[in-house]
């Protein structure tokens, strides 16, 4: 897991971690200076969603705090209270930019993953290669009439 982990913060252009329950300001401090300190230059965010006072977070460089309490306990005994914690988690997420189409989990199988960069760069490459090559003259057979 921790080689999938490394393998999407490395391949990503921005990062938001998301963590979920109660953690103190030294906590969040010490995870964003290790994580600084591991990917230099990572545009990173975390994202934490706990049940406790914002103020306790104010002025931590890259955090965000949303007061929300989600109990797993009570997803599991009651269907309504899970579909309505998903959509409120849902709402959050979106506010912050991360939908279906911005999410991106850490890659399954890595061979996998390195063969799918290696390809999309490939099919890249000639692309601009003919987009810098100069033009040939048009032809009067490919001329639009």
């Amino acid at each position: 897991r921790a080689a999938r982990f490394d393998f999407a913060v490395k391949h990503a252009d921005r990062v938001m971690f998301i963590r979920t329950g109660c953690a103190s300001r030294g906590e969040v401090e010490n995870l964003l200076e290790r994580l600084h300190a591991r990917y230099p230059g990572l545009k990173a965010g975390l994202l934490l969603i706990s049940d406790q006072p914002s103020h306790e977070f104010h002025g931590i460089q890259g955090m965000t705090h949303v007061c929300e309490h989600f109990d797993p306990d009570r997803m599991y005994e009651d269907m309504n209270y899970w579909i309505n914690s998903s959509h409120r988690f849902r709402g959050i997420l979106e506010r912050f930019g991360i939908t279906t189409r911005t999410i991106y989990w850490c890659p399954n199988n890595l061979k996998e993953a390195e063969a799918e960069m290696r390809e999309a760069a490939e099919k890249k490459a000639p692309v601009e290669a003919v987009q810098g090559a100069p033009q040939a003259p048009l032809l009067s057979r490919d001329v639009p009439k």
